[in-house]
């Protein structure tokens, strides 16, 4: 997958260099930005970052608004023996993050930056990291697999939260030193998210109501590794923000430069606890917003380099509403072959197979595995 970092000409480790597969590697000429020092920003460029993310939220949003609206009409108004919109938020999570992906996909591939042997050799690589994830998923029981299953949403969350920092650099926003504090930073929010994951089911009762037999824990251990992880997540969060503190200043400082992405975070964590009060609301609305994130991030960026595009492609590739109109029409198909697969094929077959909420885990993996190639 193209790389985030590949966006971002900024100085930062290459351990947190995960990227987005949204974004085309054909658009770098399109996207060229710099984590731009604070002395460097203009004053409306101050807060794009938040901005843009309340604008990721009323998509996602908007988006969650259509999934109830087809869930009422197909339930009290067609009302037929097996519905495919159970879940308004879970469905339409998976219809834009399939095209995300799909659109990602075609992008890397019809990309220049794959055409060389070097390039080719280092995306195969993440192929195959991803292709050995599902079928080490696969083999210890998929989705059925409580404890498989937080491990592949905390490996989302290591995309994601990354992803939010490149964000945060390549509108212009990232402070000096910011290099030297966004993996610190990182470790201390994943880890803080990865405890609230595990805090939250185990507090739903979760693991206990449905742990496997081939999984012999009883609650004392999960408790006790609830423990370690939730103290290695504060002492990290200790660690980030004395760091943060010597590099700002003061408190106030390092709010002030870091305020933006830390509203993001904070967000991210109300709504995954407000949502997991709703089951799995909060982990589907998360993943639309990360989905939305980098929608309304390209769109921003083709919009400050505009072209002339020279055949539809190129709209769709190369222009704000060109790219929404893209990413629209792809979520359509896939809702509707979504519901195509419950009324018309019965679950039946290999699209079926694909399409079903137990496997989307394995698109992500693929997905998240290749985002951390980055094109040279």
């Amino acid at each position: 997958m193209a790389v985030a970092s590949s966006l971002v000409r900024a100085n930062v480790d290459p351990t947190l260099r995960v990227g987005d597969g949204c974004v085309s590697t054909n658009l770098d000429a399109t996207l060229r930005v710099g984590a731009l020092p604070s002395s460097a920003r203009s004053v409306g460029s101050t807060l794009v970052t938040w901005r843009q993310y309340q604008k990721a939220l009323a998509c996602a949003l908007a988006a969650l608004g259509v999934g109830c609206v087809l869930y009422a009409v197909e339930k009290y108004w067609i009302a037929p023996r097996h519905r495919f919109l159970e879940n308004p938020a879970e469905v339409m999570m998976r219809a834009l993050g399939v095209a995300h992906f799909l659109i990602g996909w075609l992008f890397l591939f019809s990309s220049s930056k794959v055409r060389s042997g070097r390039a080719l050799t280092g995306l195969s690589f993440w192929v195959g990291v991803g292709a050995l994830m599902c079928l080490g998923f696969a083999w210890g029981g998929g989705s059925r697999n409580p404890f498989l299953l937080m491990a592949f949403y905390s490996y989302f969350f290591v995309h994601d939260i990354c992803d939010q920092a490149h964000l945060f650099q390549a509108y212009g926003e990232a402070p000096k030193n910011f290099d030297r504090f966004v993996r610190p930073l990182c470790v201390a929010v994943i880890l803080l998210s990865m405890s609230v994951l595990v805090g939250v089911q185990l507090i739903h009762g979760y693991l206990f109501a449905k742990t496997p037999e081939f999984l012999p824990l009883d609650g004392r251990w999960l408790a006790a590794g609830w423990g370690v992880l939730a103290a290695a997540a504060l002492w990290s969060c200790r660690r980030a923000w004395k760091l943060g503190v010597d590099l700002y200043g003061t408190r106030e400082g390092l709010v002030g430069a870091t305020g933006p992405l830390l509203r993001v975070y904070g967000v991210m964590y109300a709504i995954l606890l407000a949502g997991s009060l709703l089951g799995s609301v909060g982990l589907n609305f998360v993943i639309l917003m990360h989905v939305t994130s980098w929608l309304v991030f390209v769109q921003y960026q083709l919009a400050k380099y505009p072209v002339r595009p020279r055949n539809l492609w190129d709209w769709l590739r190369r222009t704000p509403a060109g790219f929404v109109t893209l990413h629209v029409a792809v979520a359509l198909v896939v809702l509707t072959l979504l519901a195509v697969r419950v009324h018309f094929w019965h679950k039946v077959g290999l699209t079926s197979v694909v399409l079903a909420s137990g496997f989307f885990p394995y698109w992500s993996l693929m997905h998240i595995s290749m985002a951390f190639w980055r094109g040279k």
